[in-house]
């Protein structure tokens, strides 16, 4: 057998590093059955904002996880008709006019950019999108109906877009699909919001008789999009398409009766410090832990003994809340966000029963326990459809995630930026 040279032996690190190049056609992942190349993932990180592109190319663990997770989502909306089915219809066509807006403006840009300076490039694209703006011939035929749709009647032609009549109708169905804030525009300034829709049209005719939807980066974008709106419509929709039935509400409660109980509780406060030598404004010394700690389990004692909670609290209890109300510290229910320490010594006890002495980082606590209630399903009802809602979508989401099979071919690919 040959021994190894020193001179191989040092060139075995980047002879390894050069066995894992990847090149376009490697297959760097599977997700859900299908192999993904090295290219294949770089083109649908094309369609996302570039800020976020920037970002999961540091990370494409992440990315593909993300990604395999909103696909599966987005194929569920598709397989469950959400793109035909209002708003997300709308929200989807909004969504793509506005891609292929922008589209064509850069489009347009780097035809411009083809031989001219950037400055002048810039001049002409302006001029372009001024000669669009010109041509938008708009007329509003009735401008009250325009702020009022949805009492207008929606067979009721309410302005005219370069040569299309639009009804009240067709225009609520476009408004579907836009931001709050494009809503708001069209009820301050109806006219100029008509002005930018035909501009927009005109936009996205461009962009369709170029060939646009069709080219990268768009086509990315456009599948971008789609997937995103799609993936967060199933998810806006389950609830709609799963109600909670009665017997669900009641199978939920039954389940969850302690978190339903609850304990009318009153409290005795005393403070303590951690520095020995600590005083109060007025210079009076404060207690120490140790003489908190005494005082406390002596007043515990006094109340076994006969001793009447309510002087003691008047006496003694810092709390100046409860301490004005004869100590009532109100009703505290198993699932409240309450230490857990303080939940146990509170639901050990029977009515009329004082609890040990309980610590907390800044004083002692004994409390008493005037009332223990489980509420009746009819009292909380609204509460426990909630809750059982909430879980529902929850068991069915945790399927979602758990039906994503990701498998990482290529660890090369997958390293992080630095290391690469």
């Amino acid at each position: 057998m040959y021994a190894l040279c020193p001179l191989f032996i040092l060139l075995l690190p980047a002879l390894a590093q050069a066995a894992e190049a990847v090149t376009p056609e490697t297959v760097v992942a599977t997700i859900n059955g299908r192999k993904f190349t090295a290219a294949d993932l770089d083109r649908i990180l094309l369609g996302a904002p570039p800020a976020l592109r920037e970002n999961l190319r540091q990370n494409r663990k992440l990315f593909v996880d993300n990604y395999a997770l909103v696909s599966t989502l987005a194929a569920a909306a598709e397989k469950e008709g959400l793109p035909e089915r209002s708003p997300y219809r709308e929200q989807l066509a909004w969504m793509r006019a506005q891609v292929l807006m922008q589209a064509a403006i850069s489009d347009r840009y780097q035809k411009f950019r083809q031989g001219t300076s950037e400055a002048e490039a810039e001049v002409r694209l302006k001029e372009w999108l001024n000669q669009i703006n010109r041509e938008a011939a708009v007329t509003v035929e009735n401008e009250q109906a325009l702020v009022n749709l949805e009492k207008t009647p929606e067979a009721e032609v309410v302005a005219v877009v370069r040569g299309r009549r639009l009804t009240a109708g067709e225009l609520l169905a476009l408004l579907r699909g836009a931001s709050p804030q494009i809503q708001q525009n069209l009820r301050a300034n109806p006219r100029q919001f008509l002005v930018e829709l035909a501009r927009m049209n005109a936009l996205v005719g461009y962009a369709e008789k170029e060939g646009l939807p069709e080219r990268s980066p768009y086509r990315e974008q456009l599948d971008w999009v789609r997937s995103d709106l799609l993936s967060q419509a199933i998810l806006n929709d389950f609830n709609l398409r799963n109600p909670v039935s009665a017997e669900e509400e009641k199978q939920y409660y039954e389940s969850h009766r302690d978190d339903f109980t609850e304990a009318r509780v009153r409290v005795i406060y005393l403070s303590f410090a951690a520095d020995p030598k600590a005083k109060s404004a007025d210079g009076r010394k404060y207690r120490s832990e140790e003489e908190a700690r005494a005082l406390m389990e002596s007043l515990r004692k006094q109340i076994q003994d006969g001793a009447d909670f309510t002087d003691l609290v008047k006496k003694h209890s810092e709390d100046a809340d409860s301490r004005a109300k004869d100590g009532e510290l109100g009703v505290i229910r198993r699932k409240d966000q309450v230490p857990d320490h303080i939940k146990e010594a509170i639901f050990a006890l029977k009515p009329g029963q004082v609890s040990e002495v309980v610590r907390q980082p800044n004083g002692f606590y004994l409390f008493r326990v005037e009332e223990i209630r489980t509420k009746t399903l009819d009292e909380v009802r609204d509460e426990v459809n909630r809750e059982a809602q909430s879980a529902k979508f929850q068991g069915w989401f945790d399927g979602i995630r758990k039906s994503v099979a990701v498998t990482y071919e290529n660890e090369g690919y997958f390293r992080p930026a630095e290391t690469r």
